[in-house]
């Protein structure tokens, strides 16, 4: 997953932490861009610490599209 979750993160530019809520399907919940398996949409809340204790906090949504693709080469030609 990649995400610029609206550039946040500027406002604390420094030694920054990261925490990502729920972990469900996150590869890691202390990184910046962290790689979503979800299976089904989810809303994550990420919030970030800068060194100096300022905090800002975003909702990142992840749609997973479960109909599957179909294929339409256009009408039959002889």
């Amino acid at each position: 997953m990649y995400h610029n979750y609206n550039n946040n993160r500027n406002y604390c530019l420094a030694g920054n932490t990261y925490s990502w809520a729920p972990s469900t399907g996150l590869s890691a919940t202390n990184v910046a861009q962290p790689v979503s398996s979800a299976t089904s949409t989810l809303t994550y809340t990420v919030t970030v610490t800068g060194s100096n204790g300022c905090t800002a906090t975003d909702v990142v949504t992840v749609t997973v599209n479960t109909t599957p693709p179909t294929a339409n080469a256009g009408p039959d030609k002889n």
